[in-house]
């Protein structure tokens, strides 16, 4: 049943990749194509981006210098998951948008706002709310929403439902602040200046805000549930590091897609972290990545 989906799903990502014959304003890459990099170039009109399980980048970007109108139409047939940065989008406090695997985005470079926007593809759309004084999103299949607020709406509902992990992003286009419910914690207020991002937990099967990246010091050998979305552990060498832990344990909970990202710039090879009664994973140079997911309720490494 699970091979019958995933083929099902394979055969409606395939309608929505590049046509053979591209225009000269077009492109067509992947990251073998793109010097290895995930890391998409700016000076296309729409630019096809595709991932295989043999051609694979953990981490995308999209373009740094779009025009107005510009779209990326992004597609992973890979069997890991990806992470697009989310800067100059709706979710950009949540740091990243999870592509999954048969994952499918159109996103287009707007003007007003001057930010990427969700436009369709298997994966990603925009809601508009704009009828009454209070919205309701409906549920949704999608891994990354615009929820647009206009008219005279002051209130909103977040999706009852989503996939794990998907993002949502709000913004209000009439000039006023937007009372959000259906987020863990009660409330949410999202100020008419900026936009507010929203990740759906399935194990609590609510929305969380979820905000930033930083760095965090360990001191002892269990690691604390993560404050932030993503969370940096840089060891120093094993002669001079007398703070962090040789062992470091994985926290026992988490928001679905926290990232935990390990890094030893010496590569003392000293330091390890895992699991309690584990031998752990050896920390190096190369970062090393956990995501968490609340439906298995662990800590997953991630492929780069």
């Amino acid at each position: 049943m699970k091979n019958s989906h995933r083929n099902s799903l394979l055969a409606t990502l395939l309608v929505c990749l590049a046509p053979v014959a591209a225009s000269a304003a077009e492109g067509y890459l992947t990251p073998s194509k793109n010097g290895g990099s995930g890391a998409m170039p700016s000076g296309y009109t729409k630019l096809y981006f595709e991932l295989a399980s043999n051609d694979f980048a953990a981490d995308l970007a999209l373009p740094a210098n779009p025009r107005t109108a510009d779209q990326v139409i992004l597609s992973t047939m890979a069997w890991g998951s990806s992470r697009l940065d989310a800067k100059n989008t709706s979710v950009e406090d949540l740091i990243y948008i999870p592509v999954e695997s048969l994952s499918n985005f159109e996103l287009m470079r707007g003007g007003n706002p001057d930010r990427w926007l969700a436009t369709g593809g298997l994966s990603a759309g925009r809601v508009l709310l704009n009828s009454g004084e209070h919205g309701i999103a409906p549920m949704t299949d999608k891994l990354m929403t615009d929820v647009h607020v206009a008219g005279s709406v002051k209130s909103i509902q977040l999706p009852a439902s989503a996939p794990a992990g998907a993002v949502a992003g709000v913004q209000s286009f009439n000039g006023v602040d937007v009372a959000i419910s259906g987020v863990a914690g009660g409330a949410s207020v999202c100020p008419q200046s900026t936009t507010c991002g929203f990740v759906f937990d399935a194990a609590s099967n609510q929305w969380h805000a979820r905000r930033g990246r930083a760095h965090f010091q360990p001191t002892t050998v269990q690691l604390p549930m993560p404050e932030q979305r993503w969370t940096d552990i840089v060891t120093g060498s094993a002669a001079d590091d007398v703070v962090t832990p040789q062992f470091m344990v994985l926290p026992s909970s988490g928001i679905e897609g926290d990232i935990l990202e390990f890094t030893d710039p010496s590569n003392s090879r000293f330091f390890r972290v895992g699991t309690e009664g584990s031998v752990g994973s050896v920390l190096s140079a190369r970062p090393l990545t956990y995501r968490y997911s609340s439906q298995q309720g662990r800590w997953v490494h991630q492929p780069r």
